[in-house]
C-alpha cells in the first residue's frame, strides 16, 4: 500500500511524463501535407484551413500591396525554400502577438509592426513563428494536450482510490473529485511545461533563423526588454506582474528569462543592424491609425512608453508626437495640459503629423484662451482636409476666434 505522500509523488511523475511522452512530429519538409485523411493533422489542418478562409473575408486583413509585399518578401528571406508554403497576412489588431498554423497560415498583428523599431526585430518574431511551424510544434502540443487528457482521467481514478484507501473512506464518495481535480492540475502542468520548452526552441531557432538571413541577433533580446519596459508602465500594475510571473499553468517563458536566454543566445552570433528603410516606408502610412487603436485600449502608462521610445528611435517623429499630446491631452494629471500643447507644437514642425492633430491643437489653443493660435491651427486643419465632415464647424470657429482676437 502506498503512504499518500509516495501516492502523490507518484501521480506528479506520471503526469509530467503524459506532457512529454509520444508527441515528437519530427522536422516539416517542404511541400508537405498530412498523408492520412482521418489524422490528428489532417483534422487541425481541416481547421486551419476554414480558420485561414474567414481570416479572409473577417474585414481585419491590412490589404495593401507595399506593406504586404514587404513582409512577404521579409518572410521568404528568412524561410528559404519553405517560402511556398507559407502565407501571411497582416491584420488590424493593437496586441503585440503573431502566430503561424500548422497549415502555413502566419498572422502578423499590426501591434506587433507599431513596437517594432527595425526589420531585425520583426525577423526575429517571423523566425520565432517559422520554427514553430518548421517542427510542428502546434501538433506536438495538441499531442501533449491529449496525453494530458489521458492521464488526468486514468491518474484521477488511481489517486481517488488511494486517497480513499489512505484515508479510511469509500472510493467515489468525497475522495473522486478532489482527486480528479489534483490529477488534472498536474497533468496539465506538465503539458504547459512542455508548451513553455517549444517557446524557448522557438526563441533559440528563431534567432539562428533571422541570423543565418543577415539580420541583427541582438534584436530578438531587444524586443522583448522593449515589451517588458511597457507592461512595466502599464497603468495596469498586473499586466507586468502576469508576464512575469511563473507557475506551472503558464504557457510561455517569463519575459525577463526569455531576454536573459536571448541575450546569451545572441552572443555568439555575427550580424550588424539592417537597413530598415524599407520598413519604415512599409508602415508609414498605417503607424498613425495603429496608435489610434492602442490609445483606445486607455492604458496610458504604458501607452506613453512606447511613444516615448519610437520618438528616440526616430521616426515618424510627427506621427508619434502628434500621439503623445494626444494621450497628455486625455489624462488627468497635473501639467498634462501644458505638455500637450508643447508636444502639439514640436510634432507640427515635421511634415508627418496628422492633420487630424491640427484640429486638436486647435481646440486645446482655444480651451487655453489663445483665439490667433487656435484660428491658426483650425485654418491648417481645414487646409489638408478641405472635405472635412465637420468644415463648417470649424469655420465658424476660425471667425470667431479671429473676431476676438482682434
Amino acid at each position: 500500500m502506498f503512504a499518500r505522500s509516495e501516492l502523490l509523488m507518484l501521480t506528479a511523475s506520471l503526469a509530467v511524463l503524459a506532457g512529454c511522452a509520444t508527441t515528437d512530429q519530427g522536422t516539416r519538409t517542404v511541400g508537405e501535407r498530412p498523408q492520412e485523411l482521418n489524422s490528428t493533422e489532417a483534422s487541425l489542418w481541416y481547421r486551419m484551413d476554414e480558420a485561414e478562409e474567414n481570416l479572409r473575408s473577417s474585414g481585419r486583413v491590412i490589404d495593401d500591396p507595399a506593406l504586404t509585399g514587404y513582409v512577404d518578401a521579409l518572410v521568404c528571406r528568412i524561410a528559404g525554400e519553405f517560402c511556398p508554403d507559407v502565407r501571411v497576412y497582416v491584420v488590424n489588431n493593437p496586441g503585440f502577438n503573431a502566430m503561424m498554423a500548422p497549415n502555413g497560415m502566419m498572422v502578423i498583428n499590426s501591434g506587433l509592426l507599431l513596437r517594432a523599431e527595425s526589420e531585425d526585430e520583426l525577423g526575429f518574431v517571423i523566425g520565432h513563428e517559422l520554427v514553430h511551424y518548421l517542427e510542428n510544434h502546434a501538433l506536438e502540443q495538441h499531442a501533449a494536450a491529449r496525453n494530458a487528457n489521458i492521464t488526468a482521467a486514468v491518474v484521477g481514478s488511481v489517486l481517488s482510490i488511494g486517497v480513499a484507501a489512505a484515508t479510511g473512506g469509500v472510493p467515489g464518495q468525497g475522495y473522486s473529485g478532489s482527486g480528479a481535480s489534483i490529477a488534472t492540475a498536474l497533468a496539465y502542468g506538465g503539458a504547459y511545461a512542455y508548451s513553455r520548452e517549444r517557446e524557448s526552441e522557438a526563441d533559440r531557432m528563431g534567432l539562428q533563423l533571422a541570423s543565418a538571413a543577415g539580420l541583427d541577433p541582438k534584436a530578438g533580446p531587444k524586443i522583448w526588454n522593449d515589451l517588458l519596459n511597457e507592461l512595466e508602465a502599464s497603468d495596469d500594475n498586473r499586466r507586468a506582474a502576469r508576464a512575469n510571473r511563473g507557475g506551472m499553468f503558464r504557457t510561455h517563458p517569463v519575459i525577463q528569462a526569455r531576454i536573459e536566454a536571448l541575450e546569451e543566445e545572441a552572443a555568439s552570433m555575427q550580424g550588424e543592424p539592417a537597413d530598415s528603410i524599407a520598413f519604415r516606408a512599409a508602415v508609414a502610412p498605417f503607424i498613425n491609425d495603429w496608435l489610434d487603436a492602442e490609445i483606445a485600449l486607455r492604458d496610458y502608462g504604458s501607452t506613453l512608453q512606447l511613444i516615448e521610445r519610437r520618438i528616440a528611435a526616430g521616426g515618424h517623429e510627427g506621427v508619434f508626437l502628434a500621439a503623445k499630446a494626444r494621450v497628455l491631452g486625455m489624462r488627468d494629471d497635473e501639467g498634462d495640459f501644458d505638455r500637450a500643447l508643447e508636444t502639439y507644437e514640436a510634432a507640427a514642425a515635421y511634415a508627418d503629423m496628422p492633420a487630424q492633430a491640427y484640429r486638436d491643437l486647435g481646440e486645446l489653443n482655444r480651451r487655453a484662451g489663445r483665439p490667433a493660435e487656435a484660428a491658426e491651427a483650425f485654418t491648417t486643419y481645414l487646409q489638408r482636409v478641405p472635405d472635412a465632415r465637420d468644415a463648417l464647424l470649424v469655420e465658424r470657429y476660425i471667425q470667431t476666434l479671429m473676431g476676438e482676437s482682434e
